[in-house]
């Protein structure tokens, strides 16, 4: 990792990317969202919070496919089917030694929020971040990290915010995405605790729904109403909901139509979806791996439209407290 800061006054954009039901497309949205804003230019890193290091397995991968210059296209038959699968296990083998080795190394997460965390020196250039592509870094994950939200964990709250200020991440990089767990814990208090923002990624039907109505009222309870985080006087944004693994199907349709109404003009929605394509998780891990493709334009589209969404709204809003503060110093 480049350890230069960038100017004394920035602030990373630190944003949580959450919903309290799994399986909504939450990893693939986090990393390719990165992803996207790194091809822009952006200094980007991923943090992976869920026990399930779904972004770590994806990004070492992505980085093992790039370095053996290979890549997974779709397939037309069976037999050609069988030697993508091959070739896909023998990519997955390489890349479980490389999480291995980063375990051994102690290069983790787990030594942030373990019991007895073991952070390495700050001045060194291997502070638990791994490179994956130009502008794009992640701290990866680890299974171990189930073991640390039982018990007492008051007092790790600030955990995650800690070792991004300790280490200059803030200062380091434009965007922060926290891949975070489908369950409300220590692991998932924290990492909304040192976010400016989240989003909230959501299939159209009944149980996502559910999970967004859930989350809004931890995200009321624990964190915006908490006395201790309100003395903080830190603030942390919604951006809104974007609808993943869209088909375009009437009951998605009347879905929308509900769960929007629902929510009472008390919650954002993306206008686009990311639509689902079976062969695009199937063979892809970033989106960006496909852009030659015509087949999946729909798909690239609606990704570049979203996070241009997203960078509007923060623009926005950092506008708007901008101009917030001026009008405060001048009273």
């Amino acid at each position: 990792m480049n350890s230069e800061h960038l100017e004394n006054n920035h602030h990373a954009r630190i944003i949580s990317v959450i919903n309290m039901k799994g399986g909504v497309g939450k990893t693939t949205l986090s990393i390719n969202i990165a992803d996207k804003l790194a091809d822009k230019g952006n200094k980007v890193l991923v943090i992976d919070t869920d026990p399930q290091f779904n972004a770590t397995q994806a990004l070492l991968l992505y980085t093992v496919i790039s370095q053996n210059q290979t890549e997974l296209a779709a397939v037309e038959n069976e037999s050609d089917e069988r030697q993508d699968a091959e070739r896909k296990a023998d990519l997955e083998e390489k890349s479980a030694k490389f999480y291995n080795d980063l375990s051994t190394d102690k290069k983790t997460i787990f030594q942030i929020f373990g019991d007895t965390p073991e952070l390495v020196d700050s001045t060194k250039d291997n502070n638990l971040v791994y490179p994956i592509k130009a502008n794009l870094d992640l701290i990866p994950g680890d299974l171990s990290l189930a073991s640390t939200i039982s018990g007492d964990t008051s007092g790790k709250v600030s955990t995650l915010e800690d070792h991004i200020e300790k280490y200059y991440l803030d200062e380091t990089y434009d965007y922060i995405f926290i891949d975070c767990p489908p369950t409300w814990s220590i692991l998932t208090h924290s990492s909304l605790y040192a976010s400016d923002y989240y989003l909230i990624p959501s299939k159209l039907d009944f149980y996502s729904s559910l999970g967004i109505e859930l989350l809004q009222d931890r995200v009321s309870t624990k964190i915006l109403n908490d006395s201790m985080y309100r003395k903080t006087q830190k603030k942390l944004s919604n951006l809104g909901v974007i609808f993943t693994l869209y088909s375009g199907l009437v009951s998605e349709q009347r879905r929308e139509q509900t769960v929007e109404k629902n929510f009472n003009n008390d919650m954002s929605f993306f206008s686009d979806k990311i639509p689902y394509f079976k062969s695009a998780s199937t063979h892809f891990i970033l989106y960006s791996q496909m852009e030659q493709n015509r087949k999946y334009d729909s798909l690239n589209n609606a990704l570049d439209k979203i996070v241009t969404s997203i960078e509007h709204k923060i623009d926005q809003e950092e506008q708007e407290e901008k101009e917030e503060q001026e009008k405060k110093q001048k009273k």
